[in-house]
């Protein structure tokens, strides 16, 4: 803003108009603050003796209370714009003293390259906290634990319930695997209100950002997924994008204002920036740094879509692609896996701040193109457990042995014998005894028969016992309870 009094009164005799109002950058060059103005943020040039002393005339004449909502950016702490600064936190202005840094070295190249200069003075607001108001007795910004735990804080809003909250999640898996089907399967749900993996969503507005698609492959797997449905309102795609830095930040704001809340970045690799002088992990987590502060700041849930490395790894989480900044900047971490491309079922693993690690097991249903959540996979290896223990013939010959008799015992060789003799197909001695073992706890728990292992290396014999055994006697209305009864003579039936 040009040093004009009338003007700069009018600015300082009113609260901020907006956020991007409320920080004032000063500088000493001419040409740099109409592109800091073009750039949609407030600059007011002063490079001499007397424009400093108009300015500042204005500011003390303007000292009224929403004069602490300003924040003033000094981008030189020389001359006279440092001698600014010094008046200006004498008056208890807000000053941000680490402003220089935006401009140091680069104000040639922000002349010559706006987008640039607009990036970087985005990040720097981003990453600058809210001014303190008064001196509290206690380090700025902090919160003493008494008044964290007085302080009423509402629970999480799910997207997705116990998946996506507000913040940045990432979806990672190999080229091919199915991560946009199961992305857009995620935004269609989330816009219409529906399940999705057969959990809960929130209804809300959605941007997706597919940057590896057309409109025509799109539409394509919309019509897939809707199978004759209507499209759902509120589902906005894009298929190109700024990088991060070069605009990215700016041209999500307009669906943000809009009420969008989640937004899908397809893949993470099309936004990010190439080289730099950073080493990898430092670029790495700054990259996501950035996604992470903007949907924190305006509570909305950030999902890009990566890759994993080919390399195989004990930790699923270790394979995400690049340094482990990217998984350490994100708030939730998706990884899907399959041990064959070709099969449809595949492992989701999910880990973060906020939500129990756990490993789903998924199927790809290629007729629809949608994804569905089966249980987890230790419930699913439960239930399989249990679906083998039912119908196991070694396990159906012990129940029918002791639907007959109190108990029974003997060798492999025995056993072996009642399976044929029941028709219960044929098994090797050794089988037997190591299946035993193996359903000894099932036994107990869905059939109250207990199981003694032989305690004789020479002669293997094998027990089987109900632990409580109802006797009928003649009269139907008179009944004995017998506990632990044992026919301890029997091999074989009699």
């Amino acid at each position: 803003m040009k040093l004009n009094e009338i003007v700069l009164r009018d600015l300082f005799s009113h609260a901020p108009a907006g956020e991007n109002f409320r920080f004032v950058f000063l500088v000493e060059n001419e040409a740099l603050e109409d592109k800091i103005l073009q750039a949609g943020y407030m600059a007011v040039g002063i490079s001499d003796e007397p424009q400093k002393e108009v300015f500042l005339k204005i500011i003390e004449e303007c000292q009224f209370s929403w004069m602490k909502d300003f924040c003033f950016i000094p981008s030189s702490k020389f001359r006279f714009l440092g001698e600014v600064k010094k008046q200006l936190e004498g008056l208890g202005y807000t000053v941000l003293s680490d402003g220089w840094k935006i401009f140091k070295d680069k104000e040639s190249r922000f002349l010559l390259n706006p987008e640039e200069l607009k990036a970087a003075l985005q990040a720097y607001i981003m990453r600058t906290s809210e001014p303190t108001s008064e001196n509290t007795g206690q380090p700025p910004g902090a919160i003493s634990a008494v008044e964290l735990m007085k302080k009423e804080i509402l629970p999480p809003d799910w997207i997705v319930k116990d998946m996506i909250l507000p913040g940045l999640s990432l979806l990672a898996g190999a080229s091919k695997l199915g991560k946009s089907w199961f992305v857009l399967q995620l935004c269609i749900c989330v816009t219409s209100g529906k399940p999705f993996m057969g959990k809960e969503t929130k209804k809300s507005k959605v941007l997706y950002l597919s940057l590896e698609d057309s409109e025509r492959r799109l539409q394509s797997r919309m019509k897939r997924q809707l199978q004759g449905a209507p499209a759902p309102e509120g589902l906005f795609f894009v298929t190109k994008a700024n990088q991060l830095g070069s605009g990215l930040i700016e041209q999500l704001e307009p669906y943000v204002k809009d009420g969008v809340k989640l937004i899908v970045i397809d893949t993470l690799q099309k936004v990010r920036i190439s080289g730099g002088n950073k080493n990898a992990y430092a670029a790495d987590y700054d990259e996501m740094g950035v996604l992470k502060e903007y949907a924190d700041k305006k509570d909305i849930s950030i999902f890009p879509v990566h890759h994993t490395r080919k390399m195989k790894d004990d930790d699923v989480f270790n394979m995400v692609s690049g340094t482990t900044g990217i998984m350490g900047a994100a708030d939730t971490i998706m990884i899907l896996t399959k041990d064959k491309r070709s099969e449809t079922k595949a492992a989701l693993h999910i880990t973060g701040r906020d939500v129990f690690t756990d490993t789903l097991e998924v199927e790809f249903d290629r007729n629809t193109c949608t994804w569905a959540n089966l249980g987890s996979k230790e419930d699913l290896e439960k239930q399989m457990k249990e679906f083998n223990y039912r119908h196991d013939p070694i396990v159906e010959t012990i129940k029918e042995l002791l639907e007959d008799y109190s108990g029974w015992q003997g060798t492999a060789t025995d056993f072996q014998n009642e399976m044929m003799n029941k028709n219960k197909g044929y098994r090797k001695t050794e089988v037997i005894g190591k299946r035993f073992r193996e359903v000894k706890q099932f036994l107990y728990e869905k059939d109250s028969i207990i199981y003694e292992e032989p305690d004789n290396a020479k002669r293997k014999i094998h027990k089987f016992r109900r632990t409580r055994l109802k006797l009928f006697s003649t009269d139907s209305t008179d009944t004995t309870d017998t506990t632990d009864t044992t026919d301890t003579h029997a091999t074989t039936p009699p």
